[in-house]
């Protein structure tokens, strides 16, 4: 593999990782949350610098990530959709991030 490439964590190393934060380093899971929120918001403005932005988001805490990143987004004044793929009361995040600023749709198959 190429030195610039670099895999992604599998679900299961994830956890464990995420584990390790929270545990042994003592960051609250919502900081991680928050975080990993905010990465994404810059990275998609690095990426996309305009236009709108559809964040897909799915049940479990990268759920509460990409609506982290949606409200920062919409924050610095970008049109941002939301999209949720499965029941909005599945989602399993530790605690929901503050208002995203507009309606959460579920995603249709």
């Amino acid at each position: 593999m190429a030195g610039w490439r670099q895999p992604l964590l599998d679900a299961e190393l994830m956890r464990a990782t995420d584990r390790w934060a929270i545990e042994d380093r003592g960051i609250p899971s919502l900081e991680l949350m928050e975080r990993a929120g905010a990465g994404l918001a810059r990275l998609t403005e690095v990426v996309a610098p305009a236009g709108r932005v559809l964040v897909m988001c799915g049940k479990g805490n990268n759920g509460g990530d990409g609506l982290v990143a949606a409200r920062l987004l919409r924050a610095r004044g970008r049109e941002v959709d939301v999209q949720l793929v499965g029941e909005s009361a599945d989602l399993q995040v530790t605690r929901a991030p503050t208002s995203i600023g507009s309606p959460v749709r579920r995603a249709h198959a």
